[in-house]
């Protein structure tokens, strides 16, 4: 099966896992960059379900992703450019001479170590995101998401390109239904030479093509009286493949799709926990040691994505940043490893420290309230 293939299925099951987010876009290529950065430095469990998360093996991932690079750097204009990173802290981290070599050979990797607790070193690598994504992600990392990691690996897409044939130049105003029923007001694009026609039980939709025809966009219609979030329960990653990969052809379609344009951000971490990947999130178990020497055991603190998309009748402008955080705990043996959930009731205090006396103390029992 293809990464394309492979890539889909991700970022369909990474929608269905993040449905409490109406409006929300994914970019599993900049996903599957930075995780395959992370799999260079993991072995044993961690490494398997790496792989099975993403359903291809490592030297099979490096192989496909540095064909898909190549590729992408024939494409006209340079409508998709691509950047990769490892970023290390100068204290309680050693990099693998190794580790970094394979980054940099096999991902074109930039390599830079800086003390991540220092005030400018979020400054610093959000200014290699805005310039990598042309100025559409200005900021991914705050100080309080470096204070503790060792490293982070961040991939960053940035995609600009024009419509082969453009939509009629102006929009008309017209009613969009949201999913609860109510309306809004949208500007509506209008197209009426697509060609390229999508259909599967009773959804509708349209793949056009971008200017050199690199890349397309596609867009589909759930079936009347179907919601997009049923609509995508019920299918699965090889059927969507299928549906974008063989439009058939129509003689004159008509289309009028809204201009939109948005920005979404997550911590996947859940989401990917809940497709199989866990191992790399434990601090007693992940396997991250081919990195480098830490002053601790290694383990993926959070995996953050940002997004940004423009979609208007000139064309689109998109990107997307990734970024694996990891930062070490203390050695101690598995026995001793304890995790503490507040996921109910419980007590809290706030005291002196010098005598222990409470000044504060209370119960938490519903931290919704107000």
């Amino acid at each position: 099966m293809k990464l394309s293939s492979h890539l889909t299925r991700l970022s369909l099951a990474l929608l269905k896992q993040t449905a409490d987010t109406p409006t929300r876009m994914i970019s599993p290529l900049s996903l599957a960059e930075a995780l395959a950065m992370l799999a260079e430095g993991a072995s044993g469990e961690s490494l398997r379900q790496l792989e099975e998360l993403l359903g291809i093996t490592r030297p099979t991932l490096r192989r496909s992703l540095s064909t898909l690079r190549t590729a992408f750097a024939q494409a006209s204009a340079e409508q998709l450019l691509q950047a990769n990173s490892l970023w290390t802290d100068e204290q309680g981290f050693t990099p693998a001479p190794t580790y970094c070599k394979r980054l940099a050979d096999r991902y074109a990797a930039e390599v830079r170590a800086l003390p991540l607790a220092a005030p400018d070193a979020a400054l610093r690598i959000n200014g290699w995101v805005q310039e990598a994504t042309g100025g559409m992600i200005p900021r991914l990392m705050n100080e309080d998401m470096l204070r503790g990691l060792r490293l982070l690996l961040i991939n960053a897409l940035c995609f600009e390109a024009e419509w082969a044939r453009a939509f009629m130049s102006h929009t008309c105003p017209a009613p969009f239904t949201r999913a609860d029923g109510t309306a809004v007001t949208a500007d509506f694009m209008h197209s009426k030479c697509e060609h390229l026609f999508l259909s599967h039980e009773g959804a509708q939709g349209f793949v056009k093509p971008y200017a050199d025809g690199y890349f397309s966009f596609a867009a589909i219609l759930p079936p009347k009286g179907v919601s997009a979030e049923d609509y995508l329960a019920a299918l699965d990653g090889d059927s969507l493949h299928r549906i974008l990969s063989t439009p058939a052809e129509c003689p004159s379609l008509h289309v009028k799709m809204p201009a939109f344009r948005t920005d979404y951000g997550i911590t996947l971490n859940d989401a990917l926990k809940a497709l199989g990947l866990t191992r790399i999130f434990s601090p007693a178990e992940a396997e991250l040691d081919r990195m480098g020497r830490a002053d601790g055991r290694l383990c993926v603190d959070a995996v953050l994505q940002k997004t940004h998309i423009e979609v208007n009748t000139a064309g689109t402008r998109a990107a997307a940043a990734t970024a694996v955080t990891v930062m070490t705990t203390s050695l101690l043996p598995p026995e001793e490893y304890r995790e503490l959930v507040f996921d109910r009731p419980f007590l809290y205090a706030i005291l002196h420290t010098g005598t222990g006396t409470p000044i504060f103390m209370g119960i938490m029992a519903d931290p919704t309230e107000e």
